[in-house]
């Protein structure tokens, strides 16, 4: 036998008994205890500034009446719990006439509608893709 023939033989030897003796010598491949870590809580969402807060769960607003100063504009703060649920608001007369629209926007997230002031009365405020959400606003004096 050649010289070079039998340092390839003795390479290939080399290797295939480095590569099948795991910890223990028997061949067998190291095992990988499993993961025990403890999921952490992401950080609770801080409220957006709003004169009124509707939470969005369940395909409900809650609450589902508001009361506000007629005349003078405010803000709704909406917080969207139904994960990957688009939700919108609007807010219109009791004919359907609509006052204001929000964007679409998928939860979890929180949103901030601007309501200009309204007359005294009724509105209605509603999901325009979910009509069971739905409410009203009392608009008075």
């Amino acid at each position: 036998m050649s010289p070079r023939f039998l340092a390839a033989g003795l390479a290939v030897l080399l290797l295939a008994a480095a590569c099948s003796s795991g910890p223990g010598g028997d061949g067998a491949l190291p095992t990988i205890p499993p993961a025990t870590a403890t999921p952490t809580p992401g950080p609770t969402p801080t409220p957006v500034e709003a004169d009124y807060r509707l939470v969005a769960a369940n395909l409900q607003f809650a609450p589902r009446a508001l009361t506000v100063k007629a005349g003078v504009p405010f803000t709704i703060g909406v917080d969207n719990r139904d994960a990957s649920v688009p939700h919108d608001l609007i807010v219109s007369t009791p004919t359907g006439t609509w006052i204001v629209q929000s964007d679409l926007v998928p939860g979890p997230a929180q949103f901030v509608v601007k309501v200009p002031a309204l007359q005294p009365g009724i509105y209605v405020f509603t999901c325009s893709i979910h009509p069971s959400m739905s409410g009203q606003i009392s608009a008075s004096q």
